[in-house]
């Protein structure tokens, strides 16, 4: 079959590039001819917001403060999956594909979802929908799009969530019953992944690598008490500061699989901390965008919690124990498989 994928096509994101890598992977494996397509249109009102915030230097795109040599990194990555971006998903696109399969990702977060049709495959003949891993990336719909929602959640025949808070929003919304799978990246085994891995970001010797996302006052206090003790630290964000290593997903994927411990509060982090088996502090994101619902589902499927799992690497309180994991994984993955190929 001729299958497009529909998810977020920023395509400067780490977690976003390699999960959308994940699902091109795992429907080539069935098979099937894949292509990718997201849109980027906005409401006026949005798109005037995003150009005048770019025009003062305070841009909420992370693409307009990352080196060039950063981008490139991220170009030639994506270059392995089939992107199209467009300006609207439309009717047009039915003819092309044989399904449609929309996720992973925060492709349901009221925040970033502006294509409504598109993203709920309104576009597209019923009996081609299918939704994998979606993320709303909240928990809850404000009220004003609530109807939305639940018009698009009720038009497709085959939904799975990532979240526990996701499939709560389902059921309350669209009167449905939705899996909860795991995130598409944990889908591909680590010995997949390894080889995609370029390691010339990567320092030689012990080292801790952060990736946190906006501000975290825990994740100072621990780098902060590190960095004073001479531990050798590598600091990433989403954006690029100046300083920071010209690191493309596959740089990513090596600067964790090689740390010593690994400081993060992102999910994809997370996961990838998980699938290389690397002591993990998961560190909370100060304000209104915590992530706490997708890792506290991650840590509920793995045995990941805090008590359950506290120990010590380089004197930081971590999860260094994934005893259980390899378990836990064969059974999500077959999970996993068996919505992908049912649905399909």
């Amino acid at each position: 079959m001729k299958i497009c994928v529909v998810t977020l096509v920023g395509l400067f994101n780490y977690g976003n590039r390699l999960q959308n890598y994940a699902v091109t992977r795992a429907l080539e494996a069935r098979g099937h001819e894949v292509a990718t397509v997201g849109s980027s249109w906005r409401p006026p009102v949005e798109a005037a917001k995003r150009f005048l915030r770019g025009v003062i230097g305070r841009s909420v795109d992370p693409a307009a403060s990352m080196s060039e040599a950063r981008l490139d990194r991220f170009r030639e990555f994506n270059s392995l999956i089939d992107v199209e971006r467009l300006p609207r998903l439309g009717r047009e696109l039915d003819e092309r594909f044989d399904k449609f399969v929309v996720g992973s990702d925060q492709v349901w977060n009221p925040n970033y979802l502006y294509d409504e049709r598109g993203y709920f495959l309104s576009f597209a003949s019923p009996e081609k929908r299918v939704a994998l891993s979606a993320s709303f990336g909240v928990d809850r719909i404000p009220e004003d799009r609530a109807r939305g929602f639940r018009e698009g959640l009720r038009g497709i025949p085959s939904i799975s969530v990532r979240e526990e808070e996701g499939a709560v929003i389902v059921r309350e919304l669209a009167g449905r019953v939705a899996p909860v799978l795991i995130d598409p990246t944990m889908a591909v085994d680590a010995s997949e992944w390894r080889p995609l891995e370029r390691a010339d970001c990567t320092p030689g010797g012990e080292y801790v690598f952060s990736y946190v996302l906006g501000k975290s006052e825990e994740a100072e206090r621990v780098l902060s008490d590190l960095g004073s003790r001479g531990v050798a630290i590598v600091k990433m964000t989403d954006r690029g500061v100046a300083g920071e290593p010209n690191a493309g997903p596959r740089e990513f994927l090596s600067l964790i699989d090689n740390a010593s411990l690994v400081v993060t509060n992102s999910f994809h982090g997370s996961v990838f901390s998980t699938l290389f088996g690397k002591p993990l502090c998961i560190v909370r994101r100060d304000g209104a965008n915590d992530m706490s619902s997708r890792l506290a589902t991650l840590a509920g499927k793995f045995g990941l919690s805090e008590e359950a799992r506290r120990s010590e690497v380089l004197g930081v309180p971590c999860v260094a124990d994934y005893s259980g994991v390899d378990e836990a994984l064969a059974r999500e993955r077959a999970a996993f498989d068996a919505f992908l190929d049912g649905a399909l």
